[in-house]
């Protein structure tokens, strides 16, 4: 009963996701891209709110109402904008129309995918309960957080590369092609690498600050924060993936992607049992296997997108990274030495407003931090923060999408 209670509320989720999914192609079609990377964000915070304010009421069912709460949230933050545009829903299915049969025609493979991705979080999440009961939720905790930069930057940027590339390749010009994808990719990066590694370095009052420094357990922040510091370093390689992929889709190809993550999550598989059975390693040693086959899956899609586009300039590729990557190193260092001095030496950090002043402190540092050395090496993309303020604006008549095709 309790199992059958639970699936019914957790359904009643999926049915509002569904139309809040639609939603989100409705507003990437007019290309506001901003809003619907938000909505995941707020959804899991809805998760979150479950977990920590409804629980002790509710019991089990807590999280499940928190997940009602997360679609609910997923849906309103949209509406406005879906308002804005003047949509408005009538029924109607005509199965001869050319965009709709080339839409079922391209989906069995993105269909598959998605399949595939939910069996690799199945898998981790099984290999985790080997460890321990409570490793499933550490690792669920840790991923949820590690989702922040891929769905504020690297999803919006990836959503809005798609049409570009699309009109491009119907051009047939593939010069453009790789230009656009290059630029678009360091763009990218320029944002998920600084999130990433705040996630990196501030991991312990990240989770304790999200997740409550009272009600979760010192012991449980640990073992997620450490999940956390693995995830966090793939981040840029999931989002590089979400570019990838869509770079495949945008020339009409939907089954290399597929093809990739299956072979990929085999390997998931394996160094997972390998790190869990063989070694006995920690939940953490899960997130490590993520990590790893998410850098695989990078590298074999990369490697694979450039033979099909004729090859990419490995110096309009690489500098850029470099230069972003000294940056973002010399950042961690300008987060872990403030986040060390206030908490050792100025604040109790047993107090959540304590460990919000350090957290907060630490991060306006890092950025600044980064800000510089982006500005000493002569990192273009640090002027995409200028055009985000100026174009991604939600209450603009004419919604904006931030991708340049200037070459470094």
């Amino acid at each position: 009963a309790l199992g059958a209670d639970l699936m019914r509320i957790m359904l009643a989720a999926q049915l509002i996701l569904v139309a809040s999914s639609f939603a989100t192609c409705v507003l990437q079609s007019y290309k506001y891209f901003l809003i619907p990377a938000l909505s995941p964000i707020v959804y899991s915070l809805g998760m979150v709110f479950g977990i920590i304010a409804l629980s002790d009421r509710y019991g089990i069912y807590g999280p499940a109402y928190g997940v009602i709460v997360g679609a609910v949230l997923h849906f309103l933050i949209q509406l406005p904008l879906l308002k804005k545009v003047g949509f408005s829903f009538s029924f109607s299915l005509n199965l001869k129309d050319k965009g709709i049969r080339e839409i079922f025609s391209l989906m069995p493979p993105r269909l598959l995918s998605v399949l595939i991705a939910n069996a690799m979080a199945t898998i981790n999440n099984s290999l985790a309960i080997l460890i321990s009961a409570p490793s499933v939720v550490f690792l669920k905790f840790a991923s949820q957080l590690q989702f922040f930069p891929i769905h504020l930057f690297g999803m919006p940027i990836a959503a809005a590369l798609l049409p570009t590339l699309s009109a491009e390749t119907s051009e047939k010009n593939l010069d453009k092609f790789k230009k656009t994808f290059i630029t678009s990719l360091h763009q990218m990066l320029f944002l998920v690498l600084p999130a990433s590694v705040i996630l990196l370095v501030l991991r312990i009052p990240v989770v304790r600050l999200v997740y409550g420094v009272d009600n979760f357990p010192w012991e449980a922040t640990v073992k997620t924060a450490y999940a956390l510091a693995f995830f966090s370093l793939s981040a840029f390689a999931q989002s590089s993936v979400y570019m990838l992929t869509r770079a495949f889709y945008a020339l009409r190809d939907t089954k290399t992607p597929v093809v990739v993550s299956g072979v990929t999550i085999i390997i998931n598989v394996l160094l997972s049992v390998i790190f869990v059975k063989t070694f006995g390693f920690g939940v953490w040693s899960v997130a490590l296997s993520f990590t790893i086959t998410s850098l695989i899956d990078l590298l074999a899609l990369m490697f694979l997108l450039s033979r099909k586009v004729g090859g990419f300039s490995m110096e309009s590729l690489i500098i850029p990274f470099t230069k972003i990557s000294y940056a973002t190193v010399f950042m961690g260092l300008s987060l872990y030495i403030p986040l060390k001095l206030l908490d050792e030496y100025v604040f109790d950090s047993t107090r959540t407003v304590n460990l919000l002043v350090i957290t907060v402190v630490s991060i306006f540092a890092g950025i600044a931090s980064y800000l510089f050395f982006t500005k000493i090496f002569r990192v273009k993309e640090v002027q995409l923060l200028y055009r985000l303020v100026s174009k991604l604006k939600i209450n603009s008549q004419k919604p904006a999408v931030v991708i340049e095709t200037s070459a470094h």
